[in-house]
């Protein structure tokens, strides 16, 4: 009997997991999800943005990393998943971004956090100050000496 209802309990909870939506994107936000190419710093770097529905599922296990975007940008219902790909002075590195979009200072602003290092002191920061659906663009830090740091720019690859 205590079988079946845990049994029933775990299904219930998939259930419920499986069928969960994330939150629409604000009216007016541009949609991120693609492919972005350009230069953090003079390197060469791609963000690749993944769809709200790729997203969500990702959202689930990572939703504790982006607790200080969320506090920084304010309103924090936009947001985004990726990842981020740099050729610094020590070669190419990947590394898992988590976001969000907001208003702050009156301005739709991307505030996104990758941690590229097994150490917690580790982490990279990208606050972009121009969101367009063609454009994003502002400036990057990282508490690697090898890491790029600066301006970063980059531009919607198009299919």
């Amino acid at each position: 009997m205590h079988l079946r209802f845990l049994a029933a309990a775990a299904m219930i909870l998939v259930a419920s997991i499986a069928s969960a939506q994330p939150p629409p994107v604000r009216a007016g936000w541009p949609d991120l999800s693609g492919t972005w190419k350009g230069t953090w710093g003079g390197a060469p770097t791609t963000l690749v943005v993944f769809k709200k529905s790729e997203a969500a599922f990702v959202g689930q296990a990572l939703s504790g990393l982006s607790n200080f975007a969320q506090s920084v940008v304010g309103q924090n219902d936009g947001e985004v998943k990726g990842t981020l790909s740099t050729d610094g002075r020590a070669g190419p590195v990947s590394v898992t971004v988590t976001g969000r979009m907001g208003i702050f200072n009156g301005r739709l602003t991307l505030v996104l956090n990758a941690q590229p290092g097994w150490n917690w002191n580790d982490y990279q920061e990208l606050v972009f100050t121009t969101v367009t659906p063609q454009q994003l663009a502002g400036t990057g830090t990282t508490t690697h000496q090898w890491g790029p740091t600066g301006a970063i720019d980059l531009k919607r690859e198009t299919k």
